[in-house]
């Protein structure tokens, strides 16, 4: 076998780092400046919807302590479909704020419609009314209850509206219609 001399040892090394010196660069430029000036970090929730949070966490410690309340969660990681161009129609949007329980299932969606939900415009309302048809249709099908709550909604008749979806009935419940297995909530 035959070994190299120093010299080429040293030339393959050289054009070696070179080459990673190059590649280093090209990401640098193609990726690294121009991506910090994009990038910033944002709140997760607007002024209004922390306040809910601090609502809704404050009755899930008082009530439901063995449910999890999370955020701005993807309607994609807790509902499925069977064709995946219906389940791309609910991916990408996110739920306010979900009640789950230790199995990882969803017990209730809460969707807050705050004084700037239907945005300043009537074509941003359409697009919004649209939206919400989908996570409404989405959350019926996947038999989840969603409930909306809008800006100015009283604490009692919110803590009434999550005790009547998430706690056990008191007493036994007469269904009269398939529609009322779920509760589709609107506060």
């Amino acid at each position: 076998m035959m070994g190299l001399d120093s010299t080429t040892t040293l030339m393959l090394g050289s054009f070696a780092v070179i080459v990673v010196l190059a590649a280093a660069w090209h990401l640098q430029t193609r990726f690294g400046a121009k991506s910090r000036q994009v990038y910033t970090s944002k709140r997760l929730l607007n002024a209004s919807e922390g306040k809910l949070y601090v609502s809704l966490e404050r009755w899930r410690r008082e009530n439901a302590r063995d449910l999890n309340l999370s955020t701005q969660v993807s309607y994609g990681a807790f509902i499925g479909a069977k064709e995946h161009d219906d389940w791309r129609k609910v991916a990408a949007k996110h739920a306010d704020f979900v009640f789950w329980g230790r199995d990882g299932y969803v017990r209730a969606i809460v969707e807050f419609d705050g004084s700037g939900h239907y945005g300043d415009s009537r074509d941003a309302a359409q697009k919004v009314q649209a939206r919400d048809e989908i996570k409404n249709a989405a959350a019926i099908s996947a038999n989840i209850p969603l409930i909306r709550i809008p800006q100015g909604t009283s604490q009692k008749d919110l803590e009434d509206t999550l005790a009547a979806v998430l706690l056990p009935a008191k007493g036994p419940k007469i269904v009269t219609n398939a529609a009322d297995n779920v509760a589709h909530l609107k506060v």
